[in-house]
């Protein structure tokens, strides 16, 4: 049954193909690409992926693929199953991929080596282009094929090696490792991808969903609660989610529901034990353990902890240094999933304020916002209809990211500039908040090329009394690497300083804005001085008299000071 075209989907959002379309770009997967992109560019040789059954390898292996292709100097083959008896077959197949028009593959192992050998040395030095080979499932391929990649990977130039080769594999493949330590010693780059957390489990589906709606503005087909449970149950393994999704949505249309609530997750999860011979009654205890627990902690716990990062805690701050995170103009940015709770109430479902606190990847409470209510906009609370009711109207694909984003660095970066280009300016407070986000940081004086440094948000608190105001806006962008890259051009061709202004709205998400430095209070000022700007600049370029309510500043918009231009001296 075509169940998506019911609910104004134009295709199936939960399939189980790994579609590079629906790629998503978790934290750990995107940064995984990344590193990825970064070794195979350099030609370090070996590249390994582990992960367990159903964390996303064979999407990502794909997707990967699909960034290479873009690029005229890369050439990939697949090899989906490296489950060979012998070496010789191995490397024919090999051969094959690399030669696929050869008339007749060489007859022995030695002249396939020979023959693979010098189609490199041709392909990567005399045609300039990157061969890359690319292995799923290699937990699957014996100690004699591994042999036969590591022989491959002796095939190199005195500044490069000819074939870059990329494993995906399951957890098994790390006996492989220790087994070989003369094939493990090659490795580049070694990444374990694990479980999501709960904000990117939602975030997943909700992307999902995004993609396959005929709607620009999709249904909310999940309650919070509904996605507490999946998250609980799947425990944050993309496969696990995308099956009960899938499930629970049938469900729905079975039942003649708009909405999957809790009872619907719970329901589903059941059948699914039962079919997959596990015992329908065994994770009622955990279950209900874990909420009382969950709810326990919105009790017994202070109302505000320490802020930590996404995968670390922070190392606590030294009382005689000042605390970055309580800046007069960047403060910590605030969780809008806390919700008020009647007191001494525990309801039948978890409540918005228990799934909050249970969901925060650390563990912890997420601190309490240090302004004001009428400072910081809640758009959970001004929709929030009911906490007591699985089905309301919960938004939270509405709330603010956790991190503004993360770059790879290059040569000659340094932290202080990278720190500098994101927030706008810098300061001591923003560069110490890198660093406690990032605590792979062994000396921030000396980053080291390919590193990731993640930017932690630093909300910045906007004063609207300086309005009116009006702003060039060159060009924009969802995400800070391409934002990066833009302002590097720009910066290129115009001696004019520009500024970069991450700000969040309910309505739009994370957007980072690439602006002439300062501000006009004269509209036909600001206009005037745009058309002075190359048209190349300014091909997705505008001017803005203000910003949406509810706008949410990363860094200071009126940062440049005030701007003047004379009207007559604009271009004609």
């Amino acid at each position: 049954m075509d169940y998506y075209k019911l609910l104004q989907l134009e295709k199936e959002p939960f399939s189980n193909s790994p579609d590079p379309d629906y790629f998503f770009q978790s934290e750990q997967h995107l940064g995984c690409l990344q590193k990825l992109e970064l070794a195979l560019r350099l030609k370090r040789g070996l590249n390994v992926v582990i992960g367990d059954v159903g964390t996303g390898k064979t999407t990502l292996c794909r997707q990967l693929i699909r960034s290479l292709s873009g690029y005229d100097g890369f050439e990939c083959h697949l090899v989906l199953d490296p489950a060979f008896d012998a070496p010789l077959a191995f490397l024919q197949t090999i051969h094959a991929l690399f030669h696929p028009n050869a008339p007749n593959a060489p007859a022995t192992e030695t002249e396939l080596k020979e023959t693979i050998q010098q189609l490199l040395f041709t392909k990567g030095v005399d045609q300039h282009k990157t061969i890359v080979l690319i292995i799923d499932e290699g937990q699957k391929m014996t100690g004699a094929c591994v042999e036969i990649l590591r022989e491959l990977l002796n095939y190199e130039t005195n500044t490069f090696k000819l074939l870059q080769i990329v494993i995906f594999a399951q957890l098994e493949f790390e006996q492989i490792l220790e087994s070989r330590a003369n094939f493990a010693d090659r490795i580049n780059l070694l990444h374990h991808l694990g479980p999501m957390h709960f904000r990117d489990t939602h975030r997943m589906v909700q992307h999902r969903i995004k993609l396959s709606s005929a709607d620009p503005k999709p249904r909310q087909l999940f309650t919070l609660p509904a996605m507490w449970a999946i998250y609980r149950f799947s425990k944050g393994y993309p496969r696990k989610i995308i099956h009960l999704c899938h499930q629970s949505i049938l469900a729905m249309l079975i039942q003649n529901r708009t909405r999957v609530g809790w009872a619907t997750i719970v329901s589903c999860k059941k059948r699914l034990a039962v079919a997959s011979g596990g015992d329908r009654r065994a994770y009622w205890p955990y279950a209900t353990l874990a909420f009382i627990a969950a709810l326990a902690l919105v009790a017994l716990l202070p109302s505000s902890l320490p802020m930590t990062s996404r995968d670390h805690a922070l190392p606590p701050l030294n009382p005689a240094e000042p605390n970055p995170l309580a800046l007069k103009h960047d403060v910590p940015n605030p969780d809008p999933m806390a919700l008020p709770q009647k007191a001494n109430t525990l309801p039948e479902t978890p409540s918005e304020t228990a799934l909050a606190t249970a969901a925060s990847p650390t563990g912890h409470t997420v601190p309490s916002s240090p302004l004001s209510p009428e400072d910081v906009p809640n758009p959970v609370s001004k929709r929030h209809a009911n906490p007591q009711d699985p089905d309301a109207n919960y938004r939270l694909d509405r709330l603010p990211p956790q991190i503004l984003g993360q770059l790879i660095v290059q040569p000659g970066d340094t932290l202080e500039e990278l720190a500098s280009s994101v927030y706008g300016s810098h300061s001591y407070g923003r560069l110490k908040a890198v660093i406690l986000a990032n605590p792979h940081i062994q000396n921030p004086n000396s980053i080291s090329i390919g590193d990731i440094i993640k930017f932690p948000l630093m909300v910045h608190a906007s004063d609207d009394s300086k309005h009116p105001s009006y702003w060039i806006i060159l060009d924009e962008f969802s995400s800070l690497p391409p934002t990066m890259q833009r302002l590097a051009e720009i910066s290129e061709s115009l001696e004019v300083p520009l500024q970069m202004i991450p700000h969040w709205h309910p309505e739009s998400s994370l957007n980072f804005s690439i602006t002439v430095r300062g501000f006009f209070e004269n509209e036909a000022e600001a206009i005037n001085y745009s058309r002075t700007l190359p048209d190349s600049i300014m091909r997705n370029g505008r001017v803005i008299s203000s910003w949406p309510e509810e706008t949410r500043f990363y860094a200071d918009p009126y940062k440049g000071g005030k701007l003047h231009f004379p009207i007559n001296d604009a271009r004609q």
